[in-house]
């Protein structure tokens, strides 16, 4: 159903080393666990130009056991590390994010509560970016703390030193009922001036307070733009 609603890049859920997938769930333990979904989807519906992903954290998948990307299945990582982790592991952060290009699969570049890093970190990990060159440079409000002058600043910073071929990736949580009014105040920020990637999930299912509703973003595009 997001397929045909046109929703273009479709995560289907997680990597983690300590699963045996067994079917119902959304954590696998290979792409190949994740893949047999997409193929049942092709079953009656042509591929169009969406794109297939899954999301992994540092330190919770070995990336030496990633497939070569299948642009018939899943073709981009959501890869995800903490500020402790940016502290203590950035050398392996960056080598698992060339083994992921390497490997062929579009890489999704998200720093865990970016509000929660300085400037002069946060300037740290978008010539990082810059360097590794991902599809995209995550904003992420991990713990909905995040008010509009807050998201402006951040906009300012990423918008000015991140290169510009590289989208911004905005992924809200709901806690302080903002990430409706975020997602809206970032889209005139950009005013199609970048690419720009809204994470948002059905029924704003997600951790807490949940996530940005696919169905409100969705509709607000529709009717605005």
């Amino acid at each position: 159903q997001l397929k045909r609603a046109g929703i273009n890049i479709i995560e289907m859920g997680f990597l983690r080393n300590q699963v045996k997938y067994s079917g119902n769930s959304t954590f696998f333990s290979s792409v190949q666990d994740a893949n047999q979904y997409i193929q049942q989807i092709y079953v009656n519906d042509q591929r169009k130009d969406e794109k297939y992903v899954l999301f992994m954290d540092y330190g919770l998948y070995n990336v030496a056991n990633l497939d070569k990307a299948d642009y018939l299945g899943i073709s981009g990582i959501r890869y995800g590390f903490t500020k402790k982790d940016y502290c203590t592991s950035l050398k392996e952060i960056v080598s698992e994010m060339k083994q992921i290009k390497d490997k062929g699969y579009d890489l999704y570049f998200q720093d865990v509560n970016t509000n929660g890093y300085e400037k002069d970190e946060i300037i740290k990990l978008i010539s990082i970016a810059n360097e590794v060159g991902p599809v995209s440079f995550g904003i992420v409000d991990t713990y909905g703390s995040m008010y509009l002058d807050e998201l402006e600043n951040l906009w300012n910073i990423v918008d000015y030193y991140l290169d510009k071929s590289i989208a911004i990736d905005f992924h809200s949580h709901n806690n302080m009922q903002l990430s409706f009014a975020l997602t809206q105040r970032l889209i005139q920020l950009v005013n199609n001036n970048r690419k720009l990637i809204i994470d948002s999930t059905l029924n704003g299912m997600g951790k807490c307070a949940g996530n940005l509703n696919t169905e409100l973003i969705v509709d607000f595009l529709s009717r605005k733009y």
